[in-house]
């Protein structure tokens, strides 16, 4: 996937609406009820989840920690770690936002495969 694609994909499932990439000014912009419109449209800009740490880590609070064995992080980390495999194998806390954004479209089910 696209950097432009993960944002948009990870902003949906935080919430966002209306999100599309904008090649004219490079970004990414959607709705979100939770902020302050910043164009006339009512669009905002959508955080950069493929390459910001702090937009990721935003997005995994999505991710109960105070679940069961079974829950959502488990398989958030277990995703983690099969993307850094080829990297860094078990460190899986210098993973990149990319690689972050990879494994967290993954445990949604909402990654896409590039053809």
């Amino acid at each position: 996937m696209t950097n432009e694609k993960i944002n948009i994909a990870i902003a949906e499932a935080r919430g966002w609406t209306d999100c599309e990439y904008v090649k004219s000014l490079g970004l990414c912009k959607g709705r979100n009820s939770h902020l302050v419109p910043q164009y006339e449209t009512g669009h905002s800009i959508i955080p950069n989840y493929a390459g910001c740490l702090n937009a990721m880590h935003e997005a995994e609070k999505v991710f109960d920690t105070n679940e069961p064995l079974c829950g959502r992080y488990r398989f958030f980390m277990l995703e983690l770690l099969d993307v850094k495999t080829g990297a860094d194998g078990w460190r899986v806390y210098r993973a990149t936002a990319r690689q972050r954004a990879e494994a967290f479209l993954k445990t949604l089910g909402k990654w896409e495969d590039e053809a």
